[in-house]
């Protein structure tokens, strides 16, 4: 009989292994603090989730998000741990200062309103500044920054407890732009350490390059892709196991079933626009899983899927709602049986996958599941 279920596919996001890879970072960085980068929907592994396993982790020190919407949804999860705003203040900043939220400053359009605030309140806006030193996008160049922070120490209800920049070729092999850069705020920081300004918070290190650098000055750095096992590249995947002997595991699983399966004889053409056309006698299963579900549509004849531990290939178009694999090798397969569709597997990382489609960026792949899909909670040893 075909087993009814509510979920199509499903998420299952492991606690052993997220906990297993902010202790891995923990051993790099050893004292200074980690700041859990969770825009995009945690990196589409769930907000709520991700902030319900990692309330309790001490060695989580902040929370980061790009929007002050996001922060303020992680203050109504009861999130008590500090949080910085990476990007964009979409809310009345006096909503920041009220719940504690330490926002970035990138320009100085946005400070009249936040000091206006400040002072209607009587409380201390806790900022920020971002640096640009080349990524260009967001931020001050640094002889604008010197400038700024100087101003500001002489400014009640504002008080500049970070600085921080962000690196643009991170995670390429060259480091030598990365180590620009790095140069530039260091220098900056000198430079105010002259003028007996002393920032508490410095941060430039994100996933790849906390693996790569060593930097004495900053005493944080912000995990993002790292804490969900996502390897920016395999050669950063090849330079923690080799540099630190440390390894990351991906903390999603996303799942489904065999929803249908059929005989096809062959010379049959499979799924839309006949891109696929069985060269023998096939055994199809059909899983309820399609691009609309976040699956990529480039994995259309590329992709493979995981049942009963053994690997079985997509043919044809990944559809909207649908994928059709061979399973003709696979004789344990039936109607109902699990289908892993990403995970901690080879060949089916999300890294793995990124590579397969051209997209060199696991993060891309992750980002799309959409919030509708079940995401459970699991502890599986490692």
């Amino acid at each position: 009989m075909l087993p009814l279920r509510t979920s199509h596919s499903w998420l299952e996001i492991d606690k052993k292994a997220l906990d297993h890879n902010i202790a891995q970072y923990r051993k790099i960085i050893c004292t200074k603090q980690i700041a859990l980068v969770i825009k995009g929907n945690a990196y589409g592994h769930g907000l709520k989730e991700i902030v319900s396993l990692t309330q309790n982790n001490d060695d989580i020190n902040w929370y980061c998000t790009f929007s002050l919407s996001e922060a303020l949804t992680l203050r109504k999860l009861n999130v008590t741990k500090p949080i910085l705003v990476l990007g964009l203040i979409d809310q009345d900043p006096m909503l920041a200062i009220i719940k504690k939220i330490d926002l970035v400053l990138s320009n100085t359009e946005q400070l009249p309103l936040i000091i206006e605030r400040s002072k209607e309140l009587n409380r201390t806006a806790r900022l920020h500044i971002k640096v640009d030193t080349g990524l260009s996008r967001f931020g001050f160049l640094p002889q604008d920054a010197l400038v700024i922070i100087k101003r500001l120490h002489q400014q009640k209800n504002v008080l500049v407890f970070g600085i921080f920049t962000h690196f643009a070729a991170a995670e390429q092999e060259d480091q030598s732009y990365t180590q620009w850069q790095s140069d530039q705020f260091h220098t900056l920081i000198t430079e105010l350490e002259k003028c007996n300004i002393t920032i508490p918070f410095r941060h430039a290190q994100a996933t790849a390059a906390t693996i790569r650098q060593t930097d004495a000055i900053c005493n944080m750095v912000r995990i993002g892709a790292g804490a969900y096992g996502l390897y920016p590249s395999y050669k950063i995947k090849e330079e923690l196991s080799q540099k630190y002997g440390l390894t990351l595991q991906q903390i999603l699983t996303w799942k489904s079933y065999i929803y249908a399966m059929r005989k096809i004889p062959k010379g049959t053409f499979i799924g839309y626009g006949c891109t696929y056309q069985t060269i023998v006698d096939t055994v199809i299963a059909i899983i309820p899983v399609g691009y609309a579900d976040g699956y990529h549509r480039r994995l259309s004849n590329i992709g493979k899927v995981l049942i009963n531990n053994q690997y079985a290939p997509i043919i044809g178009r990944v559809a909207m709602n649908t994928i059709t694999v061979d399973i003709t090798h696979i004789l344990t397969a039936t109607i109902g049986s699990e289908v892993i569709l990403m995970g901690n597997y080879n060949n089916l990382t999300a890294l793995d996958i990124a590579e397969q489609i051209g997209a060199n960026n696991p993060r891309e792949i992750t980002v799309r599941l959409p919030d509708s899909l079940e995401r459970k909670m699991v502890n599986h040893e490692i």
